[in-house]
């Protein structure tokens, strides 16, 4: 809506101005909040190559069986979900789906206005 309002409104600059930053401003606020998500899944599914590079072989029967426990829940995809009617996953892939979407919503907009 705020693209829409940027191409067909005919305001002063100041608003003009105040438009485009809140775009970039909810924009980069999407970008961070899947950003981050994406890197915590990213570093999660790292977790059992670095446990087997660890030297468990010696470890004591307690540090074995926890070992174990941690191996078990890494093997399961860990996501970051948001949303209660509809949940969406944390990733760079949602943030540009979001985009595509909304310039999708934008077009259609546009065109019908015109």
């Amino acid at each position: 809506m705020t693209g829409l309002r940027l191409l067909t409104g005919h305001h002063d600059p100041w608003a003009t101005t105040g438009d485009v930053f809140y775009l970039l401003a909810m924009i980069c606020q999407i970008l961070q909040f899947c950003y981050v998500g994406n890197e915590v899944s990213h570093s999660v599914d790292k977790i059992n190559e670095m446990a087997m590079m660890c030297n468990y072989p010696k470890f004591n029967k307690p540090t074995a069986g926890a070992f174990l426990i941690l191996l078990t829940r890494a093997m399961q995809k860990t996501e970051i979900k948001v949303g209660v009617v509809f949940k969406f996953t944390l990733s760079l892939s949602t943030f540009l789906w979001i985009l595509k979407t909304s310039y999708s919503y934008f077009a259609v907009l546009n065109s019908a206005q015109s």
